[in-house]
């Protein structure tokens, strides 16, 4: 299960553990777009704003950008 995925499913508290992992993980592999897209999720939940599809759309097409960008993420089943 995706970290998307995963934050849909999630209740805050498991949302904002994964956000902070995610963060901390796209720091240290020098993803700082990432890492600031984990610190601005686990700051909404922090701040009791919820992560809304919008903002989920937005963080999932960054990431799939990122990942593509790093050859990590192949379009089209291949």
């Amino acid at each position: 299960q995706g970290l998307p995925a995963q934050l849909r499913a999630s209740d805050d508290q498991a949302a904002q553990l994964a956000l902070h992992s995610f963060k901390g993980l796209a720091s240290t592999l020098g993803c700082e777009r990432l890492a600031q897209w984990g610190a601005a999720g686990e700051q909404r939940l922090r701040s009791g704003q919820a992560i809304d599809a919008d903002w989920l759309q937005a963080f999932e097409e960054q990431l799939a950008e990122a990942l593509q960008a790093e050859g990590l993420l192949v379009q089209g089943g291949h």
